[in-house]
């Protein structure tokens, strides 16, 4: 087990016709349900009674900056790095006063971490052994494209500060790679470079690509056209986090992980187009 690469990855085509039709459908089913009505974007933070039951059309867009934490099992091994900052573009339409419909794009830094694993650590569903000392080397990152339904509701009397929910849909990209880059050479007591040769295996998960999030949030809405907003989203990753490949080198390994979920807080700024 000197040199081996492991990587996880999952992509999935979100075009942006696509998104547009999703997001068209939505708007047609709450405005069946919650009337026809339309009006332009009067000032939002006080709407009237009769605009409380009203479609409206009220685009906005925005970024979030986001601390994200993956939850491994401990059977993956204490190698990877749980935490990582990422940031997230999103686009969204209000169509009523109480609902938002959004998209947007997430994407992280990579983020590398090395340790030292010898005899009894756990790596990737093995056991090692001391033949197997030397440092190991990990990199991740996360990729995702979402679609919201965000419901709200106002809870100060002027309506600028709301709490609202998150249920959203993800289409995620996780890359976890990881190598033993130096090896310990007992003859000369150092640890030792394994060199630039290495073998790569590729993994496409089981089961399916789509995973579903819930979130809360509170949004404040600092003047007409602008405002802010936190959140929390946890992420069920159950149907894509497990992930195994057996090695083809001489080896013949098989290396498994599992991610259980991942957890997300937020605090970003938006502001209306219109």
């Amino acid at each position: 087990m000197r040199t081996k690469i492991f990587q996880f990855s999952s992509t999935s085509a979100i075009t942006s016709s696509a998104i547009i039709v999703i997001t068209t459908i939505f708007t047609t089913i709450f405005t069946t349900i919650l009337g026809t009505n339309t009006y332009a974007a009067t000032p939002r933070p006080n709407a009237t009674s009769a605009q409380a039951s009203t479609i409206i059309f009220e685009p906005y867009f925005g970024v979030e900056l986001q601390r994200q934490m993956l939850n491994f099992t401990k059977t993956t091994g204490n190698i990877f790095n749980r935490h990582s900052n990422q940031g997230n573009l999103f686009v969204g339409v209000a169509v009523h006063k109480n609902l938002k419909l959004e998209v947007g794009y997430t994407q992280s830094k990579k983020a590398t971490r090395s340790v030292i694993l010898g005899e009894d650590s756990i790596y990737l569903g093995n056991v090692l052994t001391s033949a197997d000392l030397g440092i190991y080397k990990q990199t991740s990152q996360y990729r995702a494209a979402h679609f919201d339904l965000l419901p709200q509701i106002a809870i100060t009397d002027n309506e600028k500060l709301k709490l609202y929910g998150i249920f959203s849909l993800c289409w995620q990209s996780i890359m976890l790679s990881t190598s033993q880059i130096e090896y310990f050479d007992r003859g000369d007591d150092i640890f030792k470079s394994t060199g630039a040769g290495t073998h790569e295996t590729r993994l496409y998960p089981r089961g399916k690509k789509m995973s579903r999030s819930y979130g809360v949030g509170l949004d404040y809405q600092f003047s007409q056209n602008a405002g802010m907003r936190t959140n929390v989203l946890v992420t069920n990753n159950a149907k894509i986090g497990n992930f195994s490949y057996r090695d083809s080198g001489s080896s013949n390994t098989v290396l498994t992980a599992k991610l259980r979920h991942s957890a997300q807080f937020g605090i970003g700024v938006y502001a209306y187009l219109l």
